[in-house]
C-alpha cells in the first residue's frame, strides 16, 4: 500500500474509532479538532468582514456620488447668473465654498469644489479667455484620502465669447517687495460692460473677460483695488493714470499692474550732545523721490507717516534733515524700513545736536589798529560744514568780533571778516568747549577799517 492510501486508511479508522468509541476522546484529538475549526472560522470571518467592507465602500461611493451630482446642479442654477459662479477668495470669486465638511449616513468626508477659467479657442483663432468656467466636484473620505466621487461640468456664460469681446488681466504687487497679493478684490467699471469685482488667485491675478469694448460715450475701463486689510493703494497706479483707466478694443487682452503697500513710518529723535532728550524747537524736512515735507519736531520723538499726504511708501531711499536748535542742518539718508518689510514697518532716525562755544576774535587794520566799522565777520566749516544760511555770523564791538555761544565744538573752521568788498581770512581755527580767542584777522591792504 503506497503512502497516500495509507492516510486515507488511517484517517477512515480514525473517523470509525470517533463514532464508535464510548470510552471518550484523547487530548490530541481535541486539539486536533480545534485547529481545524479555527481555519475554518478565519476563513469566514474574513469573507464576512470583505463582504462588509466592499457594501460599506459601495454604500458610501453612492451617497459622495449623489452629494456631487447636487454640488454641481446646485452651482448649475445660481441664482445670481454666470458672472457669480465662482469660489470664495477663488478666480473666479463667488459665494461657493472651496472645502465643504460632510457628516451624514455615516460617511465623514471632505467635498471639495474647484471652478476656474478655460479659455478654449478655435485653433489659429482669437482667445477670449473666458470662453466658459469649468466646475470640478470630488468629495473625499476622510479616514484614509479615498476619493469617492468626482463630478465636472462646463458651463457657459449666456453670450457667448467672440472675436468682438474683450478681456482685462490684472496683477496685484506689493511694491514694497515686488510679491503678488492674492485675495485683493480688484474692481472694473465705467465701461460699456459695467461694474464687475472679483478676487485675484494665489498668483495675484484675476481676469475679467467677455468684455464689451470701449465706445465713443463709454471711452474708458478703469480698474481699482479694494486692498486686503493694512494695504493702501499706490496712487501712481489708481485712475486716472493709464495703467488703471484705459480703452479696450475687439479681442484685445489689456495687462494691468496695480500696485499696494503696507506703508512705513519714520521716527526722528533729537538728543544733546550730552545724550539727553532735545525739548527745543526744530524742524525735521524728510524728502524721498515721490517728495519733501518739512514738519515741526515735538519731544521725544516726531512721527512722520505721510509726505504731502501719501502715506510713506517702503524700499525707498529717505533723506532726513534737521535744522534750528544748534543741528545745522543735519542730515541722514536711509532705506525704510531698513529690512524685514512687511514684518517690520519703521525706522528710526536719531540726531544729536551740536555743543557749543563762544569765540572771539580781534580785527585788525594793515598798522595793527582795532577795525570797527565791518560789513560782517562770519565763520564757517568745521564738523557741521556750515556755509551759506548756515554760516554764523559775530557782533563786533571795539574791533572785537564774538560770536556768543553758538559755534560747536570741533576743528576745521574758516573766520571771515568784510568790509565793503575787502575780506580777510583767519587759518583753520579749532573750536574747543567755553571761550576761545582766536587769532586776529588783519586787513593787510587797508589802512582804517
Amino acid at each position: 500500500m503506497d503512502g497516500a492510501k495509507f492516510q486515507r486508511a488511517a484517517v477512515r479508522r480514525l473517523w470509525t474509532r470517533l463514532r464508535t468509541s464510548e470510552s471518550g476522546q484523547t487530548l490530541i484529538e481535541v486539539l486536533i479538532a480545534s485547529g481545524i475549526f479555527a481555519i475554518a472560522s478565519a476563513s469566514l470571518i474574513y469573507m464576512l468582514t470583505s463582504t462588509v467592507n466592499v457594501s460599506s465602500l459601495a454604500r458610501q461611493k453612492t451617497l459622495a456620488q449623489q452629494l456631487a451630482t447636487a454640488q454641481i446642479e446646485k452651482i448649475r442654477n445660481t441664482t445670481n447668473g454666470y458672472n457669480y459662479i465662482g469660489t470664495t477668495s477663488g478666480n473666479p470669486s463667488g459665494s461657493w465654498p472651496a472645502t465643504t465638511a460632510i457628516n451624514t449616513g455615516g460617511l465623514l468626508a471632505t467635498m471639495t469644489t474647484k471652478i476656474s477659467y478655460v479659455n478654449d479657442p478655435t485653433p489659429l483663432s482669437y482667445q477670449s479667455l473666458a470662453n466658459y468656467k469649468q466646475v470640478t466636484v470630488t468629495v473625499t473620505r476622510n479616514s484614509d484620502g479615498t476619493q469617492l466621487a468626482r463630478e465636472v461640468t462646463n458651463i457657459a456664460p449666456p453670450i457667448k465669447a467672440s472675436q468682438s469681446q474683450g478681456a482685462i488681466v490684472v496683477t496685484v504687487v506689493d511694491t514694497g517687495n515686488n510679491t503678488v497679493v492674492p485675495n485683493a478684490t480688484v474692481n472694473i467699471g465705467s465701461g460699456p460692460s459695467g461694474s464687475e469685482s472679483d478676487v485675484t488667485d494665489a498668483t495675484g491675478k484675476v481676469t475679467f473677460a467677455g468684455l464689451i469694448p470701449t465706445t465713443t460715450s463709454q471711452p474708458n475701463y478703469t480698474v481699482t483695488v479694494t486692498p486686503p486689510t493694512g494695504y493702501v493703494a499706490l496712487k501712481d497706479t489708481a485712475p486716472p493714470n493709464t495703467v488703471a483707466q484705459f480703452p479696450l478694443s475687439p479681442g484685445q487682452t489689456q495687462p494691468a499692474a496695480i500696485q499696494i503697500y503696507q506703508p512705513v513710518t519714520i521716527y526722528v529723535q533729537l538728543l544733546n550732545f550730552d545724550g539727553t532728550a532735545y525739548t527745543g524747537t526744530a524742524n525735521i524736512t524728510v524728502t524721498s523721490s515721490r517728495g519733501s515735507q518739512t514738519f515741526a519736531y515735538s519731544s521725544p520723538q516726531t512721527a512722520i507717516t505721510a509726505i504731502n499726504s501719501e502715506q510713506l511708501v517702503p524700499g525707498l531711499n529717505y533723506t532726513v534733515a534737521v535744522s534750528g536748535g544748534s543741528f545745522y542742518g543735519n542730515s541722514t539718508a536711509a532705506t525704510v524700513p531698513a529690512n524685514n518689510y512687511p514684518t517690520n514697518l519703521s525706522s528710526t532716525f536719531a540726531f544729536t545736536n551740536a555743543d557749543l562755544a563762544t569765540v572771539t576774535v580781534p580785527v585788525v587794520n594793515k598798522t595793527g589798529g582795532n577795525c570797527t566799522n565791518l560789513t560782517s565777520v562770519t565763520i564757517t566749516g568745521g564738523p557741521w560744514n556750515l556755509s551759506g544760511s548756515t554760516a554764523l555770523t559775530a557782533t563786533v564791538s571795539a574791533g572785537v568780533a564774538t560770536f556768543t555761544t553758538n559755534v560747536p565744538v570741533g576743528t576745521g573752521y574758516v573766520i571771515t571778516a568784510k568790509k565793503g568788498t575787502t575780506t580777510a581770512t583767519s587759518t583753520t581755527t579749532a573750536v574747543a568747549s567755553g571761550t576761545n580767542a582766536a587769532a586776529q584777522i588783519q586787513f593787510t591792504g587797508l589802512s582804517s577799517c
